[in-house]
């Protein structure tokens, strides 16, 4: 949308600024008013999205009654945002909001420790421009869910580092083709009790399971 285009020119500009100033050996100074610079760029953005909508429906947070008025400024890190606003009782009132970490696995769309066809298919339904809440498939926060977020899905394919690596059926460490094999051989319907090759849980070891082995290829984390 418009904030996020007028944060990417901001920001570019700032980063360029900012690069000049090291590569040149400017006095620090220079460094501190490039680095201030890309600050601006993160609070203009803030300033141009409906901030409270943003902290409602992606962060779970109650702001009913409250009108955010503005954002005075981002912590290094951009989870701590500093502002005002008029609070219930129609008071002007600062505010500070403290943002939890983003995911250590963020290709990992659907939280289940793995980076797999079903966060490939959460990726492809959100594929366009992200609405001004934000949307997650949004890999590397330019606004639009394409071909790059798509990469860097791929890229990232596989169980998250701590995460059980499911698709190693043999147990030595790696997805490779004798796990291929082993699910091939227990395609079909899953038998009661515990069915190891069946990776998406559906109750079947099929297409789907074989997709989710193929896309964790390689060593486990």
């Amino acid at each position: 949308d418009g904030a996020r285009f007028l944060f990417t020119i901001l920001a570019a500009h700032a980063d360029r600024q900012l690069r000049a100033a090291v590569e040149q050996g400017d006095p620090p100074e220079a460094i501190l008013k490039a680095i201030d610079l890309i600050a601006e760029a993160e609070r203009q953005l803030w300033a141009n999205v409906n901030l409270k909508q943003v902290l409602e429906t992606q962060y779970g947070l109650s702001l009913t009654g409250w009108t955010l008025h503005a954002a005075w400024a981002l912590s290094d890190d951009a989870l701590t945002i500093v502002g005002w606003g008029i609070n219930p009782d129609g008071n002007a009132e600062a505010w500070i909001v403290t943002l939890p970490a983003p995911p250590d696995c963020p290709a990992d769309l659907n939280d289940d420790g793995i980076v797999n066809v079903t966060d490939l298919l959460v990726l492809l339904a959100s594929w366009g421009v992200c609405p001004a809440t934000g949307c997650r498939a949004d890999l590397n926060g330019d606004g639009f869910v394409n071909v790059t977020d798509l990469l860097e899905l791929l890229a990232s394919r596989g169980a998250c580092a701590g995460s059980e690596c499911r698709a190693d059926l043999n147990g030595d460490g790696f997805v490779n083709a004798m796990d291929l094999v082993e699910l091939l051989a227990s395609r079909g319907p899953c038998p009661d009790g515990e069915c190891p090759a069946d990776l998406n849980d559906d109750g079947f070891v099929n297409a789907l399971d074989a997709l989710d082995l193929l896309m964790s290829w390689g060593p486990c984390p």
